[in-house]
């Protein structure tokens, strides 16, 4: 990313922090839960306060089971990020994925919105790490990897899309 277009998605980041409350709106992680917001409530925006949402660990790591419970509470603070390699796209993707190879992460920010809870995943695992290495860099304050990637969601006979 060009220092140039770095500086513009910072500035949109800060100036949208204090309107968003996050995945909870519990207030700024520790440098001990760095990538997490565990409450679970926020704004729907509808102006009638609070709505009840399954909260997010504060923990690094979910479980396809914990994904999965997201996914079935429709929470509208997930975001799901498939940084496979694309030769693994035909393992699909959890619906509603998101798909940026992770080697390509970085001149990508601008697709993966910061105010989101993003949930990483790959084939198994291990790129996955690198992703979350990569958005920690970048500033992002809300993120999970998904312990053993789409094939373990597959091997428990969740839904995928291609």
């Amino acid at each position: 990313m060009c220092p140039r277009a770095y500086l513009a998605f910072l500035i949109a980041f800060l100036a949208a922090a204090p309107l968003v409350a996050g995945c909870g709106g519990g207030g700024d992680p520790g440098p001990e839960d760095a990538g997490h917001d565990p409450d679970g409530y926020q704004d729907d925006g509808s102006g009638g306060g609070e709505i009840d949402l399954p909260a997010w660990p504060q923990e690094r790591d979910l479980t396809c089971e914990q994904v999965k419970g997201y996914l079935d509470a429709a929470d509208p603070r997930m975001l799901s990020l498939n940084v496979s390699d694309e030769e693994f796209y035909d393992l699909g993707s959890i619906p509603g994925s998101l798909k940026i190879p992770w080697d390509l992460l970085d001149g990508r920010f601008d697709e993966v919105d910061p105010t989101r809870c993003v949930v990483i995943y790959c084939r198994r695992g291990v790129r996955s790490e690198s992703a979350y290495a990569t958005l920690i860099e970048a500033g992002y304050p809300h993120l999970w990897v998904m312990a053993g990637g789409i094939e373990r969601w597959n091997e428990l006979g969740y839904p995928t899309e291609p």
